[in-house]
């Protein structure tokens, strides 16, 4: 019997152990987020509804609303360094940040097309892809080289 209870406390503990999810939404507000991306083991940031952007610095335990400029839903972000960092969304919005997500500021992007992903290969060169909102055809690819629309 004492074999059996020491097993089942073994046991107990090394599920204790392993990797597991935890509940982090709606903290620490309530939107949907839709992306989230990590520049570092630490720092991370999550975008969703109504311009909804979130950072953590102790990678994902806990997370702080920042604020944005826009209310569209924002739909994929994605930092370049530590600083640099773009997100896009609804109704052709481009958010960027240069100092991790302090403030941010909106870009035009010369469209009014939902902007679905966001990627860069370095500082400036970067693109977003969208579509007509609500339907699946008018694709649409924008292109930066300078960082800006």
């Amino acid at each position: 019997m004492k074999k059996l209870s020491l097993f089942i406390i073994a046991l107990f503990f090394a599920n204790a152990a392993t990797a597991q999810w935890f509940w982090q939404n709606p903290l620490p507000q309530g939107y949907h987020l839709n992306s989230v991306m990590f520049p570092g083991t630490n720092v991370g940031y999550a975008v969703g509804e109504i311009g909804s952007v979130v950072k953590t610095t102790d990678a994902g335990l806990h997370w702080a609303a920042l604020p944005t400029a826009v209310s569209q839903h924002l739909q994929s972000v994605f930092f370049t360094d530590d600083n640099t960092g773009f997100a896009v969304g609804d109704e052709g919005a481009i958010i960027k940040t240069t100092n991790g997500g302090t403030t941010w500021d909106s870009l035009a992007s010369g469209t009014t097309l939902c902007l679905n992903s966001v990627f860069f290969t370095n500082n400036n060169k970067g693109f977003a892809v969208g579509r007509n909102c609500g339907s699946t055809d008018n694709g649409i690819i924008l292109r930066t080289t300078d960082g800006q629309p």
